[in-house]
């Protein structure tokens, strides 16, 4: 599958502000696209509870070490990685992701 690559944290307001968009944006298309959103919070439970909290349906999984290839200087910090494991998009700082460009461009990888 493509893989939709989000680092985050619950300090980080432009986190915070794009989050809702990428919720509805992986309800749109979670079922053609999977969807890692990778939570650098110390506080692992403070980042599941506000997920919770906010009912947004995204897993959350938890950064412990990344691969080179996907270095980050900023959060949020969003990778599209196609099925053939090539980074075909990459932006750091906030963005608007649930657009219908974007998810005609997710779907066509």
């Amino acid at each position: 599958k493509v893989l939709f690559i989000n680092i985050w944290a619950t300090w980080c307001p432009p986190c915070m502000a794009e989050m809702p968009e990428i919720a509805n944006l992986y309800r749109e298309i979670n079922k053609e696209v999977m969807f890692v959103m990778l939570s650098v919070d110390k506080d692992r439970e403070k980042a599941k509870k506000w997920i919770a909290k906010k009912q947004f349906p995204v897993p959350v999984y938890f950064l412990d070490q990344l691969s080179p290839e996907l270095s980050y200087e900023a959060i949020p910090t969003t990778w599209v990685i196609n099925r053939e494991g090539e980074i075909v998009f990459h932006h750091s700082g906030m963005a608007q992701y649930n657009t219908s460009d974007f998810r005609e461009f997710l779907k066509s990888i």
